[in-house]
């Protein structure tokens, strides 16, 4: 299963643009025949505090980490 991770201030995405984003990334899997329920997208705010970039501290970010499982493509 695909799992995308998304660390972001806690004020860069509306619900509404959460949703867009996850059935974007959902449709790339699902239009390569895979079922939706494969994808998992998680949003991870961060306050401040805890995302520096250059050792200090910034609200201007945006991570994301995706991870995948490998699968055979030969059979």
């Amino acid at each position: 299963m695909p799992l995308h991770r998304i660390f972001h201030n806690p004020e860069t995405f509306s619900p509404t643009a959460k949703e867009g984003l996850a059935s974007t990334i959902t449709n790339i899997y699902t239009d390569r025949g895979l079922p939706p329920f494969y994808a998992v997208v998680l949003f991870l705010p961060l306050e401040t505090d805890l995302f520096f970039v250059g050792g200090k501290a910034t609200d201007q970010f945006v991570r994301f980490v995706v991870q995948h499982l490998a699968r055979p493509t030969w059979r």
